[in-house]
């Protein structure tokens, strides 16, 4: 029941978000929105922003370590052969 409830609510951030690109095609997507939303509050735009670094620097650190993991197997694998 609990990956039923999980599907459901990443189908509607899937289709919230997908809405949200299509309006605002640009990069930053979530940054454009907030500051054409909220013109007068520049320092939730610049929070926005902030968070979509942060995001995308996790993630890519997260994709090196993991693929450093698979070098290092590769690495050990060869040593042996």
């Amino acid at each position: 029941m609990s990956f039923i409830i999980g599907a459901g609510v990443a189908f509607l951030t899937a289709m919230s978000y997908a809405e949200m690109v299509t309006a605002y095609p640009e990069a930053g997507a979530e940054y454009i929105y907030v500051r054409r939303a909220w013109p007068k509050a520049n320092w939730l735009a610049f929070g926005i922003g902030a968070v979509i670094l942060i995001g995308g620097a996790a993630t890519a650190a997260t994709v090196a370590i993991a693929f450093g993991g698979y070098l290092r197997v590769f690495k050990i694998g060869r040593a042996h052969v």
